[in-house]
């Protein structure tokens, strides 16, 4: 079960580089925000480049690779959008739906399978989220039942990291397929440096005002990226060794770890009712992953 230990180190570890985000850096914008997080993983990440050396990839290798790319970067975007507009504990909880959706994309992509279980899971994943916007009421006071929906769809936290779920679904399929190709930990350190190259030449050397946001709060931009290159190396070196589902519903645990940051360090209101609907919503992805 190593592959669960990583995973739930991958989660804490992406927790906690959103927490530093909300709570020192989200006056910053969404593009350079997305920039900061590969960038400075990327740097930390290339001496294990260097020390790993470079293997050569055959070309259904790079059409991974080129797949991946721009959808992650899309995911990032979603994401960041997501972490700046809204409390982390009611727009996290939304990436429980990822699992349920590698289900899909792991069965098209990767021939992965679940059983008909699965759809329990979904079941109790929408239930969840349902109960997120629970205490939403009708102008009159009633609490009818489709004023949650209607406020699902007002928040635009939980709009962009729905996104970010359904981008995330491909992507984490798509890496699997490219690790038939190159080392866990190897290909870890490279898609991110990658990654890293990509936005600071679109997001970084064609605006000067972005360039000089890399010494607001260098300490603080530092830390996120040491969470982030400890969490891309748990999850590539988790996602080797199991099917992607399981993996990805190990690691969606990083909702509930940002949920207690929501709620110890930026005192978020409503910490029961929003553990409880993710610990539901974090149920129906185990009955996915385990179907």
């Amino acid at each position: 079960m190593t592959w669960l230990w990583l995973a739930l180190a991958s989660a804490f570890c992406l927790a906690t580089a959103d927490a530093f985000v909300k709570a020192y850096l989200t006056h910053l914008d969404t593009l350079y925000l997305m920039a900061m997080r590969f960038l400075h993983a990327g740097v930390l990440l290339l001496p294990v480049l260097l020390w790993w050396g470079w293997p050569g990839f055959p070309p259904a290798f790079w059409g991974w690779v080129a797949a991946m790319v721009p959808l992650e970067l899309a995911a990032m975007y979603c994401y960041m959008r997501a972490v700046r507009s809204g409390d982390l504990s009611e727009t996290l909880p939304y990436l429980a739906f990822t699992p349920v959706l590698v289900a899909g994309t792991g069965w098209a992509l990767l021939g992965e399978r679940v059983s008909t279980l699965g759809f329990g899971g979904a079941l109790l994943v929408t239930v969840g989220a349902y109960w997120l916007n629970g205490h939403e009421r009708h102008a009159d006071g009633s609490a009818r039942w489709w004023v949650p929906l209607a406020a699902m769809a007002r928040n635009p936290g939980a709009r962009w990291m729905l996104g970010t779920a359904v981008l995330y679904a491909f992507t984490s399929v798509l890496g699997k397929g490219a690790l038939e190709y190159a080392p866990p930990v190897f290909f870890g350190a490279f898609y991110y440096l990658l990654l890293a190259a990509v936005v600071a030449l679109g997001v970084l050397a064609t605006s000067p005002r972005r360039r000089a946001l890399l010494r607001v709060r260098p300490g603080v931009q530092l830390l996120v990226g040491v969470a982030m290159a400890g969490m891309v190396l748990c999850h590539f070196m988790a996602i080797a060794g199991v099917e992607v589902a399981y993996m990805i519903t190990a690691k969606r645990t990083s909702l509930l770890f940002g949920m207690l940051y929501g709620a110890l360090w930026f005192r978020e209101a409503r910490l029961g009712r929003n553990l409880g609907a993710g610990a539901l919503m974090l149920a129906g992805v185990f009955l996915v992953a385990g179907s």
